[in-house]
């Protein structure tokens, strides 16, 4: 992965959008942010510039983080751990559904420079697809164990909605 060689911090393996939980993280982390920082975030293309006259926003970007390699310095950085104490504070896992790829791109961008920042696509994984395209080799070797477990999340959800009342069903629909 030549880590040392590119000088990176972060390497990850796609970039990808989560549509929850994004709003009151970045609320938070706005407030500790410099423009220095918010720049890295648009350049690394996390963040939306502002245009128009409008502010940065933060619309979901993620690194996709099933797959990455990151020093370990950099989640002792001070800053950090002060964005962490405030979410943990905001009990924003639980609330708000905070997911981990979005908090890893406000890590990158509130602690490192775009250069920093490694996307490398090759990694040879799978861990769920999430819409993201794979490669065929390794969907060949996954497949049957992702197609049982499909099928047996499935079956548990028709379980658990046989079980539920009509109304509620059609309520759900």
């Amino acid at each position: 992965l030549d880590m040392e060689l590119n000088r990176w911090k972060y390497a990850y393996r796609q970039p990808f959008f989560e549509a929850w939980g994004y709003v009151r993280m970045w609320e938070i982390a706005e407030q500790m942010m410099t423009n220095e920082t918010k720049d890295n975030m648009v350049r690394m293309g996390w963040l939306v510039p502002p245009l128009k006259g409008n502010p940065y926003r933060y619309i979901g970007a993620e690194p996709y983080n099933n797959f990455h390699i990151a020093t370990v310095s950099m989640w002792s950085d001070p800053r950090w751990l002060k964005y962490q104490a405030a979410v943990e504070a905001d009990f924003g896992f639980f609330k708000h559904r905070f997911g981990d790829a979005n908090i890893h791109a406000i890590a990158t961008g509130m602690l490192l420079k775009p250069e920093e920042v490694g996307l490398r696509n090759e990694f040879p994984y799978v861990h769920n697809i999430n819409g993201m395209p794979a490669y065929q080799y390794e969907l060949r070797t996954c497949e049957a164990q992702l197609e049982t477990e499909l099928k047996a999340v499935f079956s548990g959800l028709k379980r658990v909605a046989n079980k539920l009342p009509l109304k509620m069903k059609k309520e759900n629909l």
